[in-house]
């Protein structure tokens, strides 16, 4: 996964694009490493406000509810 988010990630900074960062995000990523470690010269934080957070919970509940209605097993998937 690491070398396919890497080559992801080159092609995007290559091909000129701007590449937003939540600041939930950094949060998160800070809690592992270095702030100074993410490459600032090319992310751009956007700030998660009270909209954000309420947008990602109704995501949140809509993948939540999904599971509910799915379960595995060593060997099958099952769906209701």
């Amino acid at each position: 996964m690491y070398l396919n988010a890497n080559a992801i990630f080159e092609h995007l900074k290559e091909n000129n694009f701007v590449i937003l960062i939540s600041t939930v995000a950094v949060a998160e990523f800070c809690t592992k490493d270095d702030f100074n470690v993410l490459p600032w010269k090319v992310l751009t934080p956007i700030v998660f406000d009270m909209s954000h957070a309420l947008r990602a919970a109704e995501f949140a509940n809509k993948i939540f509810a999904a599971k509910k209605r799915c379960y595995f097993n060593a060997t099958k998937y099952y769906s209701e």
